[in-house]
């Protein structure tokens, strides 16, 4: 029985790193998949702007803006803010520092945009940087929380990056940090809804 022992627990460890074998791509790829946060779709609005749509908090206030900003937005009472920028390709592109691998190319562009909103800010506190997918659109998003030169409050941003074809877009979301957790839902749910044409 003693010779069976050692046979056994063999045959005992094999069965459960069988069981263990995953093939890890595709599990990590169902992990990084989005799911739209459940909010009241109700409090939102279907936005038409030039060329894209997005589901607007509806007590937001629209500005149009200038160059690449296609939007912002803002809700004063809560200190609720929403922008989104579009940069074309050839500006993006043009970076000597942008990598030539066209899979590679939005993460670049993600990371260097975070971190020039991380380095207008002190006492910063950042998450990493994730890569999603929204609707199976590749998506980077990443929240930071700090104090900007020259307001007294602390900020928290809900950052978020995607590739069209002829533009890379920024949205950024924010508010208070004491509003944060309330924000972060229906931050989300915008950014997640941006539709571009």
């Amino acid at each position: 029985m003693s010779a069976l022992k050692p046979a056994i627990i063999l045959v005992s460890i094999l069965l459960v790193l069988a069981g263990c074998s995953v093939d890890s791509t595709e599990e990590k790829e169902d992990s990084n998949k989005e799911q739209l946060p459940k909010v009241d779709a109700s409090k939102f609005r279907k936005y038409q702007g030039d060329g894209f749509t997005i589901q607007l908090l509806k007590e937001m206030s629209i500005n149009t803006g200038v160059v690449v900003t296609l939007l912002e937005a803002d809700y004063l009472p809560k200190e609720y803010h929403l922008e989104v920028k579009a940069y074309p390709n050839r500006l993006v592109l043009s970076e000597p520092s942008c990598p030539k691998d066209p899979k590679k190319q939005l993460e670049w562009f993600a990371k260097t945009e975070s971190n020039s909103t991380i380095s207008k800010a002190r006492n910063v506190k950042a998450e990493k940087l994730v890569k999603t997918m929204v609707d199976d659109q590749p998506s980077f998003k990443r929240t930071i929380n700090g104090v900007n030169y020259g307001l007294p409050k602390r900020k928290t941003v809900f950052l978020r990056y995607y590739q069209t074809k002829n533009a890379f877009v920024r949205i950024a979301a924010w508010t208070t940090s004491e509003n944060a957790e309330a924000f972060e839902p229906l931050a989300q749910y915008m950014g997640m809804t941006l539709k571009i044409n």
